[in-house]
C-alpha cells in the first residue's frame, strides 16, 4: 500500500470512528462469544476481530514498516476509554506526544483535556477526561530487557491497573538496546506475553 492509500485508509478510520461517536457507539467493554473483548471503536475493524481485540488473549498486527501498525495502536490506545500501558521501544516520547496530538486533533479531542507527565522513572503518562496511556519509550527502564519488560508488564496487567496493554515493534526490546531479536526470541517473547495475557 503506497502513502495515498494508507492516508486514506486512515482517513476512513477517522470518519467511521467520528460517525460511530455521532450514533451513540463507543470503545468500551462487551460480550463476545463468552470472551471478553474491548472494542476499538472501528465497526469494520471490529467485525474482522470477532468484535474487537480479545481480552485474555493475544493479538497482533503485523505489517511492513510504514503502514500504520503504531498509529493504530495510538489511536486505540486513545479511544479505547480504558486504562492503558502502551511500550514502544523505538520512538521517544517527543514523537509520540505529536503523533497523539494529531491523533486528538482529527479525533476532536480537545487538546486542553490533555495532560502529558514524564516521571522519574521515565514513563510518560498522557491523562484523558476518562482515561490513562501510560507510555513506555526507548528511555524507559522497562525497555532495558525482556526480562525488565515482562516483569513491568506482567506486574501493571496484574494490579488491575491497566485494561489493555499494547507493544509496538516488540522485536526491538531486546537485551541490548535498540538491537532487534531473533525469530527464535521473538516467539519466545510472544509465547511469555501470551502466558500473562491468560493469567488476567
Amino acid at each position: 500500500m503506497g502513502l495515498h492509500g494508507l492516508i486514506d485508509n486512515l482517513k476512513r478510520i477517522i470518519l467511521e470512528c467520528k460517525q460511530n461517536e455521532a450514533s451513540g457507539e463507543e470503545a468500551t467493554n462487551t460480550m463476545s462469544k463468552n470472551t471478553m473483548t474491548i472494542k476499538t471503536g472501528v465497526k469494520g475493524l471490529d467485525d474482522v476481530l470477532g468484535g474487537g481485540v480479545s481480552r485474555n488473549g493475544l493479538s497482533t498486527v503485523v505489517g511492513k514498516s510504514g503502514t500504520g501498525k503504531t498509529i493504530l495502536l495510538l489511536a486505540l490506545a486513545v479511544r479505547s476509554r480504558k486504562n492503558v500501558v502502551f511500550y514502544s521501544p523505538k520512538l521517544g516520547f517527543g514523537e509520540l506526544k505529536a503523533r497523539i496530538a494529531k491523533l486528538c486533533i482529527a479525533l476532536d479531542i480537545d487538546q486542553k483535556d490533555v495532560s502529558y507527565d514524564i516521571n522519574d522513572s521515565l514513563w510518560m503518562t498522557v491523562k484523558f477526561p476518562d482515561h490513562v496511556v501510560r507510555i513506555a519509550s526507548e528511555a524507559t527502564r522497562a525497555m532495558a530487557s525482556r526480562v525488565n519488560f515482562l516483569s513491568s508488564l506482567t506486574a501493571l496487567i496484574e494490579s488491575g491497573a491497566v485494561k489493555l496493554a499494547l507493544v509496538d515493534s516488540p522485536c526491538y526490546i531486546g537485551e541490548v538496546p535498540g538491537s532487534k531479536m531473533s525469530q527464535k526470541e521473538m516467539a519466545e517473547l510472544m509465547g511469555a506475553m501470551s502466558e500473562v495475557a491468560e493469567r488476567c
